[in-house]
């Protein structure tokens, strides 16, 4: 643990921090779920979730390029409150809310301290993107949010002083959520390549460089068994039991009861080819959609989605999946900061950061497909990460100069939440009111 950090821990932060994350918790989740159901149409890939959700109730046959967990929950929404924009809707909300929660924990987890716990759950309620995704029948909020439970077992685990069966368990339950990300769609290997990165900078801490007490030391408080459950044993028969409803609701062929097991190992592999064979077809290859946009430009926020337009008299009622601009480019900024200061003091929490950054950004530059802004939301949490932490460490030496620069930072962001609010809610604006904030209209940097 970072004694700098430590030390900014207060009295008064550790009396408040439960009631401040519950208030946190609170304006995210009523954020999410105001007018839930005010764009009263589908909208980009709510499409096609939908209609999976549908089939699998419906008995019909669901031919997806991502596996089908997400469905799931979108299915279960119907069966709660019925076929309706409210059912389709409300688990992708309470996810996108119960991620604030698990924000505020991973950053407690990281750093040992409320504060930069507090910053994080702040900043991530004034991200923008999280919360459009959230208030439509998408999966990418299902994906972040087993994701970052994973990390959390993860964590938790090699911080656990005492070798025992509680350890074992966290671990256990840290592969079995990297297999439920991975089941939402496969970018959320990310969160995966992010742990197995981690044990192979421990490995080599403790290997080459005998740090067995130091800054990494941590890394290394898991045994080869452990490792193999959870990056391999976990993670793999959790994805497959996954697999289980969505082969039995598919109507590829008939039987009766539970399909056996030579049925079902044929069909799953089946459906893993199917989404190889989506995934590198001509359809998501062309790059003819208007809102694609490379990896190099997600950092800048150069190019979002835009959800949905409709003119009703003299106003426009939009949604753009576009992110908070000034949390985002500082976000970006603290990246290069934290890898900066990684390079000049080794510190966990930086390390785990920037490891989960690059792991979850750098393997989309391989990818051939059309990309989209969305594809950027896990690394873009550990981007948060990394800015509370920026924030922290500076207002640790206690000048008034520190605190002005951070009060001023905060205060911009919070500013730009509320400035862009009606275009994440879809609350009418006049014209004029929305290209106001559409501040860069050109090229590859456009946001309309």
């Amino acid at each position: 643990m970072n004694p700098v950090i430590a030390s900014n821990s207060s009295k008064l932060t550790n009396l408040y921090f439960i009631p401040i994350t519950m208030l946190l918790f609170g304006i995210g989740l009523v954020i999410r779920l105001i007018n839930l159901d005010v764009i009263d149409q589908e909208v980009f890939d709510e499409v096609h979730y939908i209609k999976f959700a549908e089939s699998y109730l419906s008995g019909l046959t669901v031919n997806d390029g991502h596996p089908p967990l997400g469905k799931y929950l979108i299915m279960l929404g119907i069966i709660i409150l019925g076929h309706n924009f409210w059912g389709y809707r409300i688990f992708t909300a309470l996810f996108g809310a119960l991620i604030t929660l698990q924000i505020i924990g991973l950053s407690w987890n990281i750093s040992k301290d409320k504060t930069t716990a507090l910053i994080s759950g702040t900043l991530f309620v004034s991200s923008g993107i999280f919360i459009v995704d959230s208030r439509f029948a998408l999966t990418n909020i299902f994906l972040v949010s087993t994701g970052l439970s994973s990390l959390i077992f993860y964590i938790s685990g090699i911080n656990s002083t005492e070798q025992n069966r509680h350890k074992l368990i966290k671990f256990i339950c840290s592969g079995c959520l990297l297999g439920a990300s991975a089941a939402v769609k496969w970018s959320g290997l990310g969160y995966w390549l992010t742990i197995l990165v981690l044990t192979i900078i421990g490995l080599i801490s403790k290997r080459v460089y005998k740090d067995k007490t130091g800054n990494l030391s941590k890394l290394i408080n898991i045994s080869k068994i452990e490792i193999f459950l959870l990056l391999i044993v976990a993670p793999v028969l959790f994805y497959i039991l996954v697999w289980i409803p969505h082969i039995i609701l598919n109507p590829i062929e008939s039987f009766s009861g539970l399909p056996n097991l030579d049925y079902f190992l044929y069909y799953f592999w089946e459906f893993q080819k199917n989404i190889v064979r989506i995934n590198t077809s001509s359809n998501v290859l062309d790059h003819s959609h208007p809102y694609i946009s490379p990896p190099l430009c997600w950092i800048f926020l150069a190019r979002p989605v835009g959800f949905f337009f409709k003119q009703v008299d003299s106003l426009f009622i939009v949604v753009q999946e576009l992110g908070n601009p000034i949390l985002w480019w500082s976000s970006t900024a603290s990246v290069v900061m934290l890898i900066v200061r990684l390079l000049y003091q080794l510190s966990l929490p930086r390390v785990i950061i920037i490891v989960g950054f690059l792991s979850n950004y750098l393997p989309w530059f391989l990818v051939k497909r059309d990309l989209f802004v969305y594809h950027y939301m896990p690394s873009l949490l550990f981007a948060l990460l990394s800015l509370s932490l920026i924030i922290s460490e500076t207002v640790a030496d206690r000048k008034w100069q520190s605190y002005l620069v951070v009060t001023l930072l905060v205060s911009t962001i919070i500013a730009s939440m509320i400035f862009f609010m009606p275009i994440w809610l879809g609350l009418p604006l006049t014209p004029e009111q929305f290209y106001q904030r559409m501040w860069i209209k050109d090229g590859l940097f456009n946001w309309i």
